[in-house]
């Protein structure tokens, strides 16, 4: 491929993020690797589409910036929309992350990642939130298997209840070196110290995925559509996934 070609398919690709993140404002579905590379932005653009019995629509999108300081650490801002199914396309709130590999690729059984961030509501009768994540990433043989454990607490005047915690599992099979199926899961399970509460209450997501990698260039694409298993999920959806390293 031509360097100028190859130039205006990257030039496209931001523009459609950055068009992507101010024009969308449920959270946006998003299973993250640990992995840093010095030097590097990437620009990502993920979302939600989820649909209930009456066909009524909710839509979540997120648009997140991040640079690697080091090969171990990452700096990310991040910018969240959402609608529900009664509700107008509102801006959300604005995240400001740091990640720290512990394990350069490949050197423990699992390549591991910690996330520290915090979380600014845009509202100001909305309280904001301090969250703490494990990115998790394990490779064998042609699978590749990825899970985020995040747990959440609100702060401030407005805040809530106790810390909160979500679990996401993604695990996909390397058809190509640039093409990826499988399946993944998202877990909305509630107050940590109500471990065992009512799972009807919770958001339970399941559903196929497929990962495309373009070759030869820093574009990353993936769309999955998920089933909800509770009362309180989307009784179906698609989520995407784009994202640009420069």
């Amino acid at each position: 491929m031509q360097n100028p070609l190859r130039q205006r398919l990257v030039t496209s690709a931001l523009a459609f993020l950055v068009g992507m993140g101010i024009g969308n404002a449920a959270v946006a579905r998003d299973i993250a690797g640990p992995h840093v590379k010095a030097g590097e932005f990437r620009l990502k653009n993920s979302g939600f589409l989820g649909f209930n019995d009456n066909d009524n629509s909710r839509l979540s999108n997120s648009t997140e910036l991040s640079y690697g300081l080091t090969d171990r650490i990452a700096l990310k801002a991040e910018g969240d929309w959402n609608k529900g199914y009664s509700d107008r396309m509102r801006y959300r709130n604005t995240e400001l992350k740091a990640q720290y590999e512990l394990f350069q690729p490949g050197e423990a059984w699992i390549d591991t990642a910690v996330e520290l961030g915090y979380v600014v509501a845009a509202d100001p009768n909305r309280a904001d939130e301090v969250n703490f994540e494990f990115l998790l990433q394990k490779d064998y043989l042609r699978m590749r298997h990825r899970a985020n454990i995040e747990f959440a607490q609100q702060i401030g005047e407005f805040s809530e209840g106790s810390a909160t915690w979500s679990f996401d599992w993604q695990s996909v099979y390397k058809i190509t070196p640039a093409l990826l199926a499988g399946l993944e899961y998202y877990g909305t399970l509630g107050e940590v110290e109500d471990v065992f509460g009512n799972f009807s209450d919770e958001e339970h997501l399941i559903g196929p995925v497929v990962v495309y990698d373009i070759p030869d260039m820093p574009i990353s694409m993936e769309v999955g559509y998920l089933f909800g298993i509770t009362d309180e999920s989307a009784d179906h959806g698609v989520k995407w996934r784009i994202s640009v390293a420069f």
